[in-house]
């Protein structure tokens, strides 16, 4: 399974460098030139020796360098993120990559990208990280994330493509940009001095002739050099006459036959015709699949004989064949025993699965067509490949196991159709429940195990409730889990995380997108029996139903609630609760004015948040303090907690960065840049209006209102706001006004005035009411502000006070009193509450006056 320690190792570390190996001069300084470039790419046919000319000039040039060895398997752009992460993380410890989360729709729209180039920062001096096989990528998606990766890259981070194509058309603007360095398989070849020491390092005797010979035959080309050294071997150190040209594909096959395959011994051929279905094999593998013993003598015999093997280790352990030695093989092996083929994969799936390597078992019993096997293997490790957040693999997996495996398979249909919907393949989810019940229905009466059968009806139940909110029906949702609640089950239903990505799980799917009649509807008759049937994931409920008391500005209510399920939201631990439970808090704080409150409640968040996710969290979370200093009008203090240089108007708009664009929006009307904010909120509000996200949409057109009231473009100010209220007035909305503070109090009395024709003496009255909340909150706020802030400092404050007033830097701040620049972060955003100011100028001034600083 592909978790992070059940990745190959041996695919993100330097692979051993051949014995036999002659270091190259001139392809070493041709290399060196990658230092001055952010994409060098290696391109060249098979056998050309990309990969030992790199590994060459790596180790004789010391450099530490991050190596992925790719293979066909990598296509998934979540497993490619993965293990470059891993090979980064492998090669320079000392930067913690930890908690970058490789999901593919967070790396589809580059956030997770964004995070892994702010560490490479992290790591002092030149850095290079090495590709292999490149070629073997065909995915559109990681093409378009790698081009936004070399384009934002620091300058000390170096790539190295090795690919067998020609070129990479995805990154030709590199080139235009100056950006790219090349070496190809003319730079590859060998030359005649290096020809001459490769045989002599071999203990072979060449003469000009011969040497004139190999290099006219071979025309420099490695793989042609260990093919031509074979011959000689078989010959005693003699060379054959014909000595064929790499470019000669069926030339090189009757090569490698006649003069290579043809001179092993019986038990050799075996084996390298039984091994050649595995990608990679250790000794006690190749035992398992040939049923040869001593297979450990065998590899080393190969080894010291030069026979397109190549370790990936250092100790030696692990091999693999050269490709085109490999392709080779399986051509024989298909045409001399195809009937062997299947048996081969499954001896190696069992040996696989024996030793704990369940998805290379996985896959070698669906290669062997051993799909009873595979399904057996599936339905035991299924749900901790899910809670790894697999659902990539279990996809793959399902969709290759034949339907009549698992045709009349209830818990198969109902399983893939609950990880359809975890995925958000939601689309795909239906047919699979319909599958699920049919099946349900022919099998439950002859189900002797109650609590299996009992279980099944639950999760098919649960299914069915999902189906329905995700149509927005949550009359029918609410039926399916109130018939689920009834089931009795011993057997608690893993439900995994259930907000992968959003700040507040009302505006998810299951808060039905902000509609808060539909969460009470559908929800509150199983909030305190739905804990009977999925465990802890029951603190979902009362979370959603809390963040729509918030919004209907019942906040009483909305703690009392949050403090009761607080301690079930945290013995959950899924950021996708805690987050929301905190930002919550936080809202309820700054609603009554304790600005310093709610900075400390995302600080306690960020302590709460589990490392496989806590870099994408952590990112929303400041997202959410950039908010609370534009919500003072600092737009400095803001851009600080922002990413601004890889966040664009036109960036691909999706669930998972909407959050983000949707602050980014507010930071351009602060900064005054009307045109571009309207052009934003436009896009985001036809994307909200489209997928039905009604709370984000309410909230956008609330901004859009404040965008061109500050244009002095008042009928379409008014037009955008009576759209807000009349979606906030149906579903009762109050703090998505309230919380925009005096700019919205503006255009309500504006609004009480205006005379538009869609106005109604209802929403005139709703819009009163806002009105009138609004100055209740100012009020609130002034009583509870302390009336002398600065005396309230604390030593460390006035401390940071004293730096900020001497014009040091965030950075040397920290520098100076042995923290964080997060932590210098917090505490001027605590003295700027205090002392009642929006920025350090202003923080400085007001602390003179008031004697702080005397």
């Amino acid at each position: 399974m592909m978790f992070e320690t059940d990745l190959i190792k041996t695919k993100y570390i330097l692979p051993e460098v051949n014995p036999f190996l002659i270091s190259r001069k001139r392809l070493s300084q041709k290399l060196d030139e990658a230092f001055q470039y952010k994409l060098t790419i290696v391109s060249a046919p098979a056998g050309y020796g990309k990969t030992t000319a790199v590994l060459d000039w790596i180790k004789s040039r010391k450099i530490p360098a991050a190596w992925y060895s790719i293979d066909r398997n990598d296509g998934d752009p979540e497993t490619f993120w993965r293990y470059v992460i891993a090979a980064l993380s492998h090669a320079y410890p000392k930067t913690n990559f930890t908690g970058i989360s490789a999901d593919r729709e967070l790396t589809a729209s580059n956030l997770a990208i964004g995070l892994l180039i702010d560490k490479l920062y992290g790591i002092p001096g030149d850095a290079v990280m090495v590709l292999d096989d490149f070629h073997l990528i065909e995915n559109e998606t990681i093409f378009q994330a790698l081009a936004f990766f070399f384009k934002n890259v620091p300058v000390h981070f170096h790539m190295v493509l090795l690919t067998r194509k020609n070129s990479v058309a995805t990154f030709e603007s590199f080139y235009f940009r100056n950006q790219v360095s090349t070496i190809n398989a003319g730079d590859l070849n060998f030359t005649s001095e290096e020809i001459k020491r490769f045989f002599e390092a071999q203990n072979y005797k060449i003469n000009s002739e011969g040497l004139r010979r190999i290099e006219t035959g071979t025309e420099g080309w490695a793989a042609g050099l260990v093919v031509a050294s074979l011959a000689m071997l078989e010959q005693n150190g003699q060379l054959d006459a014909d000595v064929l040209p790499p470019s000669a594909g069926p030339h090189i096959e009757r090569f490698l036959r006649d003069e290579v395959f043809t001179g092993w011994t019986e038990e050799i051929k075996t084996f390298l015709l039984r091994t050649s279905v595995l990608d990679r094999f250790s000794a006690p593998l190749c035992e398992a699949v040939t049923g040869l013993k001593d297979c450990g003598g065998i590899l080393t015999y190969l080894l010291e004989h030069n026979s397109f093997i190549t370790p990936l280790d250092s100790r030696r352990k692990w091999f693999r064949y050269h490709h085109l030695f490999s392709k080779f093989l399986r051509n024989r092996l298909q045409e001399s025993c195809p009937s062997e083929i299947p048996g081969l994969f499954v001896r190696a799936a069992g040996w696989y699965e024996k030793n704990g390597l369940t998805a290379e078992a996985m896959d070698a019993y669906l290669a062997g067509q051993d799909y009873a096997k595979a399904y057996a293997l599936f339905t035991r490790i299924y749900q901790d490949v899910c809670r790894s957040g697999g659902q990539a693999l279990l996809f793959k997996w399902m969709e290759q196991i034949p339907p009549e495996i698992h045709r009349y398979g209830v818990v198969f249909c109902t399983e893939y159709a609950w990880f359809l919907m975890l995925g958000g393949r939601l689309a795909e989810v239906e047919p699979w429940v319909v599958k699920a019940e049919a099946s349900f229905d022919r099998e439950k009466g002859r189900m002797t195990d109650t609590d299996r059968r009992n279980y099944l009806e639950i999760l098919i139940c649960l299914l069915r409730a999902n189906i329905a909110t995700l149509r927005l029906d949550a009359r029918e949702t609410s039926r399916y889990y109130v018939r689920a609640c009834r089931i009795p089950v011993k057997k608690r239903v893993f439900i995994g995380e259930m907000n992968p990505d959003q700040p507040s799980f009302l505006r998810t799917y299951n808060g039905f997108y902000g509609r808060l009649s539909c969460v009470e509807e559908a929800y509150s008759f199983c909030r305190r029996k739905f804990a009977g049937i999925v465990g802890n994931f029951a603190a979902y409920i009362p979370l959603l139903l809390a963040e729509s008391l918030y919004e209907q500005n019942r906040l009483n209510a909305c703690n009392d609630l949050l403090a009761e399920s607080f301690e079930q939201i945290l013995e959950l631990g899924t950021s996708g609760a805690v987050v929301p439970c905190f930002l919550t808090f936080a809202k309820m704080k700054l609603a009554r004015g304790d600005r310093k409150g709610a900075l400390e409640a995302v600080e306690e968040c960020r302590k709460k948040l589990r490392a496989e996710n806590r870099a994408r969290w952590n990112t929303l979370l400041d997202l959410f303090v950039a908010s609370l200093y534009l919500g003072t009008g600092d737009q400095a203090g803001a851009a600080e907690w922002m990413d601004l240089d890889r966040i664009s108007l036109y960036d691909t708009l999706t669930a998972a960065n909407e959050y983000e664009h949707t602050v980014f929006a507010r930071y351009l009307i602060l900064a005054g840049r009307m045109d571009e904010a309207v052009l934003l909120l436009g896009r985001l509000n036809a994307f909200t209006g489209k997928e039905k996200r009604l709370g984000s949409r309410i909230e956008l057109l609330c901004l859009t209102a404040i965008t061109y009231e500050k244009k002095n473009d008042r009928p379409r100010a008014m037009e955008s706001l009576d759209e807000a209220l009349t979606l906030g007035m149906e579903e009762g909305y109050a703090r998505t006004f309230l919380d925009e503070g005096e700019p919205m109090a503006g255009l309500l009395r504006k609004y009480r005035r205006w005379d538009g024709s869609l106005k109604s003496q209802e929403k005139r009255e709703y819009a009163k009411r806002l009105l009138q909340a609004i100055k209740d909150m100012v009020k609130t706020q002034a009583a509870d502000m302390p009336e002398n802030s600065a005396c309230a400092l604390t030593r460390t404050e006035k401390k940071v006070l004293v730096l900020l007033a001497a014009g040091r830097t965030n950075f040397e701040i920290a520098e100076a009193l042995g923290m964080t620049v997060r932590t210098v972060k917090y505490h001027n955003t605590h003295i700027f509450g205090k002392l009642g100011v929006r920025n350090r100028t202003g923080a400085v001034s007001r602390a003179r006056e008031s004697g702080v600083l005397d």
